[in-house]
């Protein structure tokens, strides 16, 4: 099974990642897709704030929510923000995963044989949602 996407709920940009290092990762279970808002020159991401429930909806500079990314992002000025970009997995029972982790442990099992076979394990893929005053873009995007 490959990972899935639900439903995210709110949370603090500033949370603190408890990553799992084992390679014993139960694919065969949803995983929740936590927010993962990245930085931008640019402001927008009002409606993403109240998809995800905020009590203050604002365009910031945060407009984009990369879900199940892989991919770091890299903004000037922003270097010491080591993992910014890298998306997080919740399994049920909690525990939570980088993207990095979950599709480098067992990249069939995270990303599907036709991926793998299209990109190989060593090319993964992320999400980005982002929704500007013209509308709501995703993409899903080998890296």
């Amino acid at each position: 099974m490959a990972l899935c996407d639900y439903p995210g709920q709110a949370f603090s940009l500033s949370y603190s990642l408890r990553v799992n290092m084992s390679t014993n990762i139960n694919y065969n279970q949803p995983f929740l897709l936590l927010p993962n808002r990245v930085w931008r020159t640019y402001e927008g991401g009002r409606v993403l704030d109240q998809i995800e429930g905020q009590a203050y909806p604002t365009d910031s500079h945060f407009p984009e929510d990369w879900i199940g990314s892989a991919t770091r992002a890299i903004n000037p000025g922003r270097e010491h923000v080591a993992d910014e970009g890298i998306g997080v997995a919740q399994s049920v029972n909690g525990d939570r995963y980088s993207m990095q982790e979950l599709f480098t442990a067992a990249p069939v099992d995270a990303l599907g044989a036709a991926h793998v076979d299209a990109f190989g394990a060593g090319r993964n893929c992320w999400s980005s949602c982002s929704i500007p005053p013209c509308g709501c873009t995703f993409r899903r995007t080998p890296t």
